[in-house]
């Protein structure tokens, strides 16, 4: 078996919008990198305010310990302990007392023993701020270079040879160079990794094309940084359960780094990440849908294989792959081509019986931090599944007509559709990306379920 390409970064970064990963969960995930390989963990979660807000003032004693005991946990797993921090919002680029501040917070980091450290100035103005930067510099670019530099300098004083720094830039997407990225291009030391999301903040596919296009631009292999299976966007309403998938074959040889953005569900994420451990082991003979049953049954016992599979194909949809529920999805396409027929309405029945089968399976499997994250998804799909359960049933029922009774079924379903959407988690082919992109700016659809109750009420009125 091809082994993961141990000079280059390959990993996580925690950088998501949202509640950030609990110490343990942290401490989890760095132990279950190094198990399978991996090499960086990236520390920025977005809603630390020391990361962000406060980059400015140091960590409190009670967090540097904690930090102190990722960096253990790290060096001991193999994996490289990467601190970022994100300076942006207010930091002044040409002030001597704000790089002060910024070497004085790293500094402090540097002595737990860690060599890498990012400095993320994604997500901020596109334009300088302060009358101060915009008479030293002629660009937001030529800042960017002029701080990177400074700090790679710096750290190498503090922290050694070795540091490493990644830079986040403002302009992380796209392919075509701008005059921001010429400026990094120009000056810009060309030890320092430059990150990149691919055409978009989330791509659905990336080709070794498109990451020369951008390095081009900014004059170097740019670090890959895969906004899947984060999923802060959705407000963490959907678990992306599905592998990655087009990320072409030779797409490494044109990086200089790659690691995925997970959930802030972090076990849930384990999932995904398993499969991209499977890319980075052999991306030319990559199987996506196979590496996922290969994570499903790494990571669950047996018991669990069958309803975790059937559960998952409920909670795919995504930007990579639209495709959720699609057994479901046909059934219910025959149904609603011709209603009053039985052979389709009873497949339909059948099927969503079994499912209903495999959550109550799964949900008694699941053990531990897994279940406390899926059980709210799990309590939709079932409260969904007995709504469809019923409107197929009302659908036999209204065959040769509508009574009274079968009207006052149909307020009841209703009634039980609204209760179940309650919950908002998507599932079921719900899918709600709120993507901007292009490419995936309408994916926007209801569940199957609501379609299918919809009908049936709809069969019981005016008769």
């Amino acid at each position: 078996m091809a082994r993961m390409n141990e000079q280059m970064p390959l990993g996580v970064v925690e950088g998501f919008y949202g509640p950030p990963w609990s110490h343990g969960a942290r401490l989890d995930m760095i132990k279950f990198l190094g198990k399978n390989g991996f090499n960086i963990y990236i520390y920025a979660p977005k809603d630390d305010p020391y990361h962000r807000e406060k980059w400015a003032e140091p960590y409190p004693k009670s967090l540097i310990a904690k930090l102190a005991q990722l960096v253990r946990t790290a060096r001991r797993s193999g994996v490289n302990f990467c601190f970022a921090v994100s300076p942006g919002l207010s930091m002044r680029y040409s002030s001597d007392s704000d790089f002060e501040k910024l070497s004085a917070k790293l500094a402090e980091v540097a002595r737990l023993g860690v060599e890498w450290f990012g400095l993320f100035l994604d997500d901020i103005p596109e334009e300088l701020q302060h009358g101060e930067d915009k008479a030293a510099f002629n660009s937001l670019g030529e800042a960017h270079a002029h701080l990177a530099n400074k700090l790679e300098k710096r750290l190498r004083e503090i922290a050694g040879e070795g540091a490493g720094l990644i830079l986040c830039p403002t302009q992380y997407i796209g392919i075509q160079p701008t005059d921001y990225h010429r400026a990094l291009a120009e000056k810009l030391s060309q030890s320092i990794h430059v990150m990149w999301t691919g055409k978009y903040v989330c791509t659905p596919s990336i080709t070794a094309e498109d990451a020369d296009m951008f390095g081009m631009g900014i004059g170097r292999k740019p670090f890959l940084w895969d906004n899947y299976p984060v999923n802060d966007y959705t407000h963490q309403m959907k678990i992306f359960l599905g592998p990655v998938r087009w990320r072409s074959p030779d797409l490494l040889e044109h990086l200089s780094g790659f690691v995925s953005n997970p959930m802030n569900q972090v076990e849930a994420s384990k999932f995904a990440l398993v499969t991209y451990r499977e890319y980075f082991k052999d991306p030319a003979r990559y199987d996506p849908d196979k590496a996922w049953e290969k994570a499903v049954k790494e990571l669950l016992p047996k018991a669990a294989w069958k309803p975790f599979l059937a559960l998952s194909g409920h909670s795919r949809g995504s930007f990579l792959d639209f495709r959720e529920s699609e057994r479901l999805g046909q059934l219910l396409e025959s149904v609603e081509h011709n209603p009053r027929d039985q052979n389709s309405t009873k497949a339909l029945s059948d099927y969503l019986i079994l499912q209903r089968r495999a959550t109550s399976q799964l949900a008694r499997q699941l053990k531990g931090p897994l279940r406390t994250e899926l059980m709210l998804m799990i309590r939709k799909i079932s409260a969904l599944l007995e709504v469809g359960i019923g409107s197929t049933d009302l659908l036999r029922r209204i065959r040769k007509g509508v009574t009274k009774t079968d009207r006052k079924k149909a307020r009841a379903i209703e009634a039980r559709l609204r209760r179940a959407e309650e919950n908002k988690y998507q599932v079921l082919g719900e899918v709600r990306l709120e993507l901007t992109d292009p490419e995936r700016e309408s994916m926007n659809r209801d569940n199957y379920i609501s379609t299918l109750a919809k009908l049936a009420i709809s069969l019981t009125e005016g008769q």
